[in-house]
């Protein structure tokens, strides 16, 4: 219910603000997932970006939202999970088909324990990750990023299609 209502919200807010803008891309992706002591989580999620030229040419605005299908395990159970983010992205070309990516912002996660005493709950923190990103033409980009917490607690190895719009 917790992961509905996360995905409600991000959708309702984000995309009618973001839509208006020259240059929004979509970006469906999946993901490999750690968080505290559990691994080998397997996540699918989508994000939207949108330029923001009145800083600089090369700074998107990113949110991304993210579900779990493969729960994450460890020693004392499993876990499964539901992410929202929003970020300020900085991308350099490096090439003109090759970009390099570095990004900063705020998560919010919540979570499910299943063999534990421990239900689950909910983290809130700032996330920073790197990134390239691959243009195939105009309008598609294959993109590979390294998120990671700032407490080092939730990480994530995505891979995604950036569909501009």
């Amino acid at each position: 219910m917790k992961s509905r209502l996360l995905l409600t919200t991000f959708l309702a807010l984000l995309i009618p603000i973001a839509h208006g803008q020259d240059g929004f891309v979509v970006k469906p992706f999946a993901a490999l997932v750690s968080m505290d002591s559990y691994t080998n989580g397997v996540a699918a999620g989508i994000g939207i970006g949108w330029p923001l030229p009145y800083f600089s040419q090369y700074m998107t605005a990113e949110a991304e939202y993210m579900k779990s299908f493969a729960r994450m395990e460890s020693s004392s159970g499993r876990r499964s999970f539901a992410k929202g983010a929003i970020f300020a992205a900085l991308t350099y070309p490096f090439d003109p088909r090759i970009h390099f990516k570095g990004k900063v912002g705020l998560r919010y996660a919540t979570y499910e324990n299943s063999g534990t005493g421990d239900a689950g709950g909910n983290d809130i923190g700032g996330d920073f990750g790197l990134g390239a990103q691959v243009l195939l033409d105009n309008l598609r980009t294959v993109e590979i990023e390294y998120i990671t917490s700032d407490e080092n607690r939730f990480s994530q190895f995505l891979v995604g299609l950036r569909l501009k719009l």
